[in-house]
Formats: C-alpha cells, sequence, structure tokens
C-alpha cells in the first residue's frame, strides 16, 4: 500500500531483508572509520559498494536473494546508514578512527549502535559458511582486538586484494579447462569424421573391386558368345 507520503514495498526474501538490514550497520562503522580517517569521499564510495558485495555474498549462501540487496532494503538503507549525519554507526566508526576507544565511543554516543554486535555475528556465520567478508572482519578486529583503525583498514585492503586475484586465478583455471574441454571435443570430433571417411573410403574401393569383377565376368561372357 502506499500514501502521498509513504510507500510500502512487499518482499518474500526474509533472508535478504534481515541481513540486509543488520549488515548495513557494520558497513555504516567502516565508512565512518574511512571518513574519520580522512581518506576521502573515493574511499567511501568503494566501502559502501564492496560492503555490498559482502552482504550480497553472505545472503546468497544463506539463500537470498541478490535483487533484494539492490532495492531499498539492501544498498537504499545502506548509502542512508553510512552517509547520514545521524547515524549511530557512522559516528562509532569516526570516533574510533579519531582515536578514542570502543567504551568511550559508546559513552559519548549515548545510544545503542547496532553494528557492534552484529559485526561479530556477521563474521562468525561467515567463517562457518565460507564467506569472504574482508571489511566485516576488519571492523570486528577494530572494535574486538584493539586494532588500529589505520592498519585495520590497510589490511582490509590487502585480504580483499588476495580475494579478487583468487576468483580471477580461479576464473583462468575454468576457462583454461573449458578451454581444453572444447579443444578435447573438437579433436573427437575430427577423428569420428576421419573414421567416416576412412570408413566411406573402404567401401568405395570394395564397391570398386566388385564393379571391376562384374566387368571381367561381362567381357568373358561375351568372348564365348562370339565363338
Amino acid at each position: 500500500f502506499h500514501a502521498p507520503m509513504l510507500r510500502v514495498y512487499r518482499s518474500t526474501d526474509m533472508v535478504g531483508v534481515e541481513l540486509g538490514g543488520v549488515v548495513k550497520n557494520v558497513m555504516a562503522i567502516a565508512t565512518g572509520v574511512s571518513d574519520g580517517l580522512g581518506y576521502g569521499l573515493n574511499a567511501r564510495a568503494a566501502t559502501i559498494t564492496r560492503g555490498l558485495a559482502e552482504i550480497m555474498r553472505l545472503a546468497s549462501s544463506m539463500g537470498g536473494r541478490a535483487e533484494t540487496l539492490s532495492g531499498l532494503a539492501g544498498i537504499g538503507d545502506l548509502v542512508l546508514t553510512c552517509t547520514g549525519d545521524l547515524s549511530r554507526n557512522r559516528s562509532v566508526g569516526l570516533e574510533l578512527a579519531r582515536g578514542r576507544t570502543l567504551d568511550e565511543t559508546l559513552a559519548h554516543l549515548g545510544h545503542v549502535a547496532e553494528g557492534v554486535h552484529s559485526a561479530r555475528e556477521a563474521a562468525r556465520l561467515a567463517a562457518r559458511l565460507g564467506v569472504e567478508m574482508p571489511i566485516t572482519m576488519a571492523v570486528c578486529s577494530i572494535l574486538f582486538e584493539g586494532r588500529r583503525p589505520s592498519d585495520a583498514a590497510r589490511e582490509s585492503a590487502e585480504l580483499t586484494n588476495q580475494a579478487n586475484g583468487i576468483r580471477s586465478s580461479s576464473s583462468e583455471i575454468y576457462q583454461t579447462a573449458q578451454s581444453n574441454a572444447h579443444t578435447s571435443s573438437d579433436v573427437a570430433e575430427k577423428a569420428k569424421a576421419a573414421e567416416s571417411v576412412i570408413s566411406m573410403l573402404s567401401q568405395a574401393s570394395r564397391d570398386i573391386a566388385g564393379f571391376t569383377r562384374l566387368i571381367s565376368t561381362i567381357s568373358s561372357q561375351t568372348k564365348l558368345l562370339a565363338l
């Protein structure tokens, strides 16, 4: 239903909607860290984009649909939470980047920042399901392991590069295997065609031999008739 100032969209993808609403808070903390470190708007956009990719990977592994996260429950909520000045989770990232501890940050905030609790659970899910979530892992290292935000940001970028390299290598291996399969298939088809040609030539040879014998027989019979 909708009203002049409100529109409600329905979805049957409970997994996608729920994970989008939960993990976007973790990405908002990461974006706040990036902004607080002064990395700029390009880094903010990259964090949001790669954060969405992490959410999609996790949701897909649990049966969620990618199109859900391309809508308001995913990228819509994610962009707002990662960029809004009233975002509590982004504020946590900003304060951590400025050197405050987590306890100091939460006390100063005075509100619940859901991403703090969600980060640990998202990381556990990712580990259990074998899903790559380097940004989430970096946020956890800042929140619970005392990592410096600048170090965690650098390590997250390195992990993302390694993951991309692994996916690229896997893609190359797959393409090579596909190419080899096609080559093998082509060779097999050519071998079958060659066998067919040889068979036809053999049959033709037999036919010619038979025809030659027939001509020889007719010739002999003709000579006998002449006598």
